[in-house]
């Protein structure tokens, strides 16, 4: 459509602009309103992330122990599972923290290693627990990472479709 006619694209972006209530410098084309717009929803989410995330990992805790719990299943009871994450969630606080101070000194990507550092981590606490070899927990512990990615984007979408009916709606 934008390369056959590009003004009544432009005026279907600036539709949907109006739809979302975005306000952005009228001197922008609409395309670069578009990324405005993003710009300012990512740093938005940025500062919603770092204020909220202790509340974020304790009210995700029950759905990585679902998922926990659904992966390793018996002998081993939900309530059981919550108290392994809980141990887990705490290292993975103060692993964090000493990684992050480490990163600020030396340098900030440095804080990256924290990431394998933690399912390598989480890939040994869930094979001690179960007695697993190395090949059964890192096969569990893809599994319950691509649940988790799964979970996760099935949520996001529903998100964006139920926001973008709300602004329809109410618009």
């Amino acid at each position: 459509l934008s390369g056959r006619c590009p003004k009544a694209a432009a005026c279907a972006i600036r539709v949907h602009l109006r739809v979302l209530r975005v306000d952005y410098p009228p001197n922008l084309v609409p395309y670069r309103a578009i990324a405005y717009w993003c710009k300012a929803k990512s740093a938005e989410s940025s500062k919603f992330t770092l204020k909220y995330f202790n509340l974020m990992v304790i009210l995700l805790l029950p759905i990585y122990t679902l998922i926990a719990f659904l992966v390793y299943r018996k002998p081993y009871n939900y309530a059981e599972h919550i108290v392994a994450n809980c141990y887990i969630q705490g290292f993975s606080f103060l692993t964090t923290s000493l990684i992050f101070f480490i990163a600020i000194w030396i340098h900030p990507s440095l804080f990256l290693l924290i990431y394998p550092l933690l399912i390598l981590y989480y890939t040994y606490v869930y094979g001690r627990l179960y007695k697993l070899t190395i090949g059964q927990s890192i096969l569990k512990v893809i599994l319950f990472l691509l649940i988790t990615v799964g979970v996760g984007i099935a949520v996001g979408i529903l998100i964006l479709l139920l926001s973008f009916a709300f602004a329809y709606i109410f618009a």
